[in-house]
């Protein structure tokens, strides 16, 4: 093995040595075994060229000799070696690669906390805009039912009487009769002598109910029932000492066409919207 730590002009010395041995051990086995002795300067001779031989193998699979003028051996790198200015700018760019990802990781932290503040906006926002569609909304239904309701109006108290007439068709001579009855005594609470002049054809089944009317009607003092063929069947014309009324169910159901008509004229049905109003004057 080579000395450790051994530089070139060490190696070659060694080797020198080792050579050395090597001829001395072979000429004393060539002499040892039976050979002529050659003369003792062609011994050397030999002896030289064995060694300059051998000098000269070694040189060559050494590898060239140093600056110093002596043959070295060639040291093999494990890798590529690199000079001092370009392991300098390798240290430079991994520095740059490092801050540079350092950088990157800054700004995709810094753009995920605006996209996360910006949604949170961008829904407030959203909420915001909601309320204020749904609030406008609201608004324009409000005035849309107004105009409806207003044009309702005009034919509310036609529709009314419509209604009732449609009811009151369902009733008989003598249920018209007595609803009239009825109506014309509510007038007269306070007499003490009531005729009640009806058609012909109820006058007999408004005798039979004289003792209900008379219940119902307490403050009444007497009522008579007379005979008038020129009334109609739902008619009924009441004469007390204050005057005379014709009481009939077409009669009252006129008056509460123009009673509406009259109402809705003045201020209307009463809307959300008007309401608002109403309470804020």
């Amino acid at each position: 093995m080579l000395p450790r730590g051994a530089n070139c002009r060490g190696t070659r010395r060694w080797i020198w040595s080792c050579a050395c041995q090597w001829s001395g051990i072979m000429s004393f086995l060539l002499d040892r075994g039976g050979m002529a002795a050659a003369p003792h300067n062609a011994v050397n001779e030999d002896r030289r060229d064995r060694e300059e031989a051998f000098t000269e193998s070694v040189d060559r699979h050494a590898g060239r000799p140093d600056t110093d003028g002596h043959a070295g051996l060639a040291v093999r790198p494990l890798g590529k070696v690199l000079r001092a200015e370009s392991y300098a700018r390798v240290v430079d760019a991994a520095e740059v690669l490092r801050h540079a990802r350092s950088r990157a990781a800054r700004i995709l932290k810094d753009a995920k906390s605006a996209f996360h503040a910006e949604r949170a906006r961008g829904y407030a926002l959203g909420k915001e805009e909601a309320r204020a569609e749904l609030a406008a909304e609201m608004v324009s239904m409000s005035r849309r039912m107004r105009l409806q309701i207003e044009g309702m109006e005009s034919g509310l108290g036609e529709i009314v009487v419509a209604a009732m007439r449609k009811i009151i068709a369902d009733f008989d001579d003598r249920q018209r009769a007595l609803a009239a009855v009825r109506s014309g005594l509510a007038l007269m609470r306070q007499q003490n002598h009531v005729t009640l002049r009806v058609n012909t054809d109820v006058a007999a089944a408004l005798r039979e109910d004289i003792d209900g009317l008379r219940k119902a009607f307490p403050k009444v003092g007497d009522i008579e029932i007379v005979e008038d063929e020129r009334l109609g069947r739902d008619v009924c014309r009441l004469e007390s000492a204050i005057g005379t009324v014709d009481v009939s169910l077409e009669a009252q159901l006129e008056t509460l066409r123009r009673v509406l008509e009259n109402a809705l004229s003045r201020g209307g049905l009463a809307t959300p919207e008007n309401e608002g109003s109403e309470r804020d004057v």
